[in-house]
């Protein structure tokens, strides 16, 4: 490879490029996936639903996303990765369409199950393509640009979509919000793509499934890391699917408002912590690689306590704020933890280590999270009342815990590998 400047800036050039498209392509992601969270309330009033029956709907794309994720991870890491993007946006982007059309509860099931299956294939040929686009060195900063993308991605969709919802109806904002993926969907086969494992010196052939998840299982470190994302998945889903609804029901606002305010509290908030949390970790990971796994375990750690007083504010306003800090906090340690997959993986099976997190996250922490808050509620609401959701939102926010631990121990075994 050419080692001229112009060369030099040719690749920095695709780098950005690579890297802005598929933070587009996650912030639509998140978009498409907090705004029918938004809308629960009037959706559970219109069906008659139960609080078990919102959680499984809350909750219901991730368990497609958690199939789909492993074939399709598997297809990109023997195909090309942005096609896999592409045909993953153009579907989720059509299964929020056809959300906004349904008229009965197994046809919002199936829609929701539907978007699950689109989103499975952008995570893990996404992060597969970052990895090829930056070093070791960089990545903490560039995975914390693409997951912050979806953190302002969910901001604006709460925000847009609460105005929208209110002037229009949930029904046409679902389907208004889906149109801006089509166009993305067909950027996405404009771009070349990066070699793979440019940066890393190692094979670059990619494995069959199955050798490919034998790989990745005989690690421990690795196994840790699912543990902790898993656990992670469990609390943000939580928070994103049930936050809304505690807001409405505890304080009496509209969707309008909780959209602006939730939006400010927990997406930009956790988008700045995300963005600062990269920067910081790729200048501390310069010194020593342990703050890759050192600074999750900290962020999650000191979040867990703030997350419960937010819980216990005597206000909505107190409640934004302290929200707003809790998900800063926590959100510092959101960058590093995709690129940790890319330390402990080979380049060959990369797409397929997040994919087989995805999948644990998916089925443990996105769809059982929220059932099982909506489960608790129904159980404590005899007792609690109106109460009854903070009850069981204060329960699940304990799980914070289990990954600062779990990022400790993994970055001991880690040093001492």
């Amino acid at each position: 490879m050419s080692s001229s400047p112009s060369a030099g800036q040719s690749v920095r050039t695709a780098a950005l490029a690579g890297l802005a498209l598929v933070s587009l392509a996650n912030l639509l992601n998140y978009f498409d996936r907090s705004i029918f969270n938004l809308v629960l309330e009037p959706i559970r009033r219109e069906f008659g639903l139960a609080n078990t029956q919102v959680g499984v709907l809350a909750g219901a794309f991730a368990l497609l996303f958690a199939l789909m994720s492993l074939p399709l991870a598997w297809t990109a890491d023997k195909t090309r990765r942005l096609r896999v993007i592409s045909g993953s946006i153009a579907f989720w982007s059509l299964a929020t369409a056809a959300t906004g059309l349904a008229t009965t509860f197994v046809q919002l099931l199936i829609a929701r199950v539907a978007v699950g299956a689109g989103e499975a294939g952008c995570l893990p040929s996404s992060t597969s393509l970052i990895a090829d686009y930056y070093p070791r060195t960089r990545r903490p900063a560039a995975m914390a640009v693409y997951q912050g993308a979806g953190l302002v991605g969910s901001m604006l969709g709460l925000m847009i979509v609460g105005v929208l919802a209110d002037k229009v109806g949930w029904r046409r904002a679902l389907i208004y919000a889906s149109l801006p993926g089509m166009v993305l969907a067909i950027l996405a086969l404009i771009l070349r793509e990066p070699p793979r494992g440019g940066f890393d010196h190692a094979p670059t052939r990619g494995q069959a499934w199955l050798p490919a998840v034998g790989i990745l299982l005989r690690s421990p470190t690795y196994l840790m890391l699912v543990a902790a994302i898993t656990c992670v998945s469990l609390g943000f889903t939580t928070l994103g699917a049930w936050g809304p609804s505690f807001f409405v029901r505890s304080f009496g606002l509209s969707l309008s408002a909780v959209g602006l305010y939730f939006g400010l509290a927990f997406g930009f908030s956790a988008a700045v912590g995300t963005f600062l949390g990269g920067y910081l970790t790729s200048r501390l990971v310069a010194r020593d690689r342990r703050w890759e796994f050192w600074s999750p375990a900290l962020a999650y750690g000191l979040a867990t306590p703030l997350y419960e007083m937010a819980l216990r504010a005597p206000s909505a306003g107190a409640g934004f704020l302290l929200f707003g800090l809790a998900s800063f906090v926590a959100f510092l340690g959101y960058g590093p933890t995709m690129s940790l997959y890319h330390v402990v993986a080979p380049p060959q099976v990369r797409a397929t280590a997040v994919a087989v997190g995805a999948c644990s996250a998916g089925i443990v922490g996105s769809f059982g999270g929220p059932v099982a808050v909506g489960a608790l509620t129904d159980h404590l609401t005899p007792a609690l009342g109106r109460h009854a959701l903070q009850g069981a939102l204060s329960v699940m926010f304990l799980v914070f815990l289990a990954p600062a631990a779990l990022y400790a121990l993994a970055g001991r075994r880690a040093a001492a590998a």
